[in-house]
Formats: C-alpha cells, structure tokens, sequence
C-alpha cells in the first residue's frame, strides 16, 4: 500500500525478461499513458525506460484523498500498455513481470543516490556511456524546457542544478557495488 507524502523506488520488467518497448514510439506512448493515469495521484521525480525494464522515483500527492489508488491506476496502465504492445507485436499473455515493484524511500540520502541511479541506468546496462539517454528524466531536469517532472524539488535535494549535474559527472565512474550499498527498503 502506498501512503500519502512518502517516496517510493517503482521497478518492473519484461515478463522472462523480454522486451517492453519494441519501437521507439513504444518509450514515448508508455510515458503518455503513465501521465494519462497517474499525474493526478503522484509527482514523477526521475524515469529510466530501457527496453526491458523500467524505473521511476515517485512521491505520493499529500493531497490524494484514497493513496490506496495508486496501486490501480498502475495497474490501469500495465494493462493499457500491455493491450496496445500485444496488438502491435501480434503476442498474447503477460507483458509485464507479476506484480511491480516499489520500495519506499526513507531519507534525502536514499533520494539523491535513487535518482543518479536511475541516471546510470542506461550505462550500466551498457546502452551508452553518457547520462544523455533519450529515455530517461537526466535531460528533462537539466533543461529549461516544459516538464511534468517535478524538477524544482529535485534540484532543491542537490542545492541546485549546478550540484546536480556535478555529482552525476563526478559520480559516473563510480562501481556499481556502491550504488547497491544505498538502501533503498
């Protein structure tokens, strides 16, 4: 369950790890669903699609009457998605793998160190050795361009755009083993 004013780490990937996105309209038509059905319910901090698996830095609105809705309104979207993807690729059976995850996230510490791992995503993945990955939040909270994000509050965990960008640059050379030391249950 989730629980109004609190952050959660959201995670899923392909059912027997297979493909979500088989297209490059596939990233962008999931984004728009994910907004189509949960903006109201929470703010989106930090994304990462890759074709296999996904990540989202999320926070509860303080505001929602019934929290106990976000678990619908993602399921709403799995299957949204799921119908339209099976459609395209003429697949039946599950999309995703049973039952997203989400982990809540219990300090500024977890939040700073969440968000660049979403970043390093793709890198790690081996998809490319920047953070400029056109799929995921890095660009959108480093520009002055229109944004659901909630960029400001972002910027704010760093003390500023200047830092943000400083600690992915300083950072990105960092082993994966310390990224996994952050707690993030």
């Amino acid at each position: 369950m989730f629980s109004k004013g609190e952050y959660y780490h959201i995670y899923n990937r392909g059912n027997n790890k297979e493909k979500l996105f088989y297209k490059s309209k596939n990233y962008q038509f999931f984004l728009n669903r994910y907004k189509k059905y949960l903006n109201e319910a929470i703010d989106t901090f930090a994304y990462c699609l890759l074709p296999n698996h996904f990540h989202f830095l999320i926070g509860i609105k303080k505001d929602l009457e019934n929290s106990s809705s976000v678990s619908e309104k993602f399921r709403r979207l799995f299957i949204s998605y799921s119908q339209a993807i099976n459609k395209q690729e003429n697949r039946t059976g599950s999309l995703f793998q049973k039952n997203f995850q989400k982990r809540k996230i219990r300090n500024q510490n977890q939040l700073i160190w969440l968000v660049y791992y979403i970043h390093r995503n793709p890198i790690h993945h081996g998809f490319q050795n920047t953070m400029n990955y056109k799929w995921s939040s890095y660009n959108a909270l480093t520009s002055k361009s229109k944004t659901s994000l909630n960029r400001t509050e972002v910027l704010e965990w760093f003390n500023g755009e200047e830092a943000f960008l400083k600690f992915h640059q300083e950072n990105i050379e960092t082993d994966h083993e310390v990224i996994q030391s952050v707690t993030f249950e």
